[in-house]
């Protein structure tokens, strides 16, 4: 996921944040305002490690993330998605309910 859309619902990604890396308080996290670089360089504090090493962690929590419930990428996995159930002719509103046009 692009970090990006992490940030810009990090309400949400800030509490999953909070579970991965249970050092980092609150308001360590509300302090980065999803900012990438500050979330690095509190990772590598509260937990004693290198810059490399929080990188690391960070790039690996990040490829584990999915869409924010009510997130445009949400929205946009989801029509995505509902365009693979459709063709020219007909119109799924879910797997097995086709409707002719």
């Amino acid at each position: 996921m692009d970090w990006e859309h992490i940030e810009a619902a990090w309400p949400h990604y800030g509490k999953l944040a909070q579970r991965r890396w249970n050092r980092l308080s609150q308001q360590d996290l509300a302090a980065t305002a999803g900012n990438r670089g500050r979330l690095l360089e509190g990772i590598a504090q509260r937990y004693g490690v290198s810059p490399s090493e929080a990188e690391g962690q960070l790039a690996q929590w990040q490829s584990q993330q999915i869409a924010a419930p009510g997130s445009a990428s949400m929205r946009e996995d989801v029509e995505e998605t509902s365009r693979g159930y459709c063709d020219d002719e007909t119109v799924r509103e879910a797997p097995g309910d086709a409707i002719r046009r």
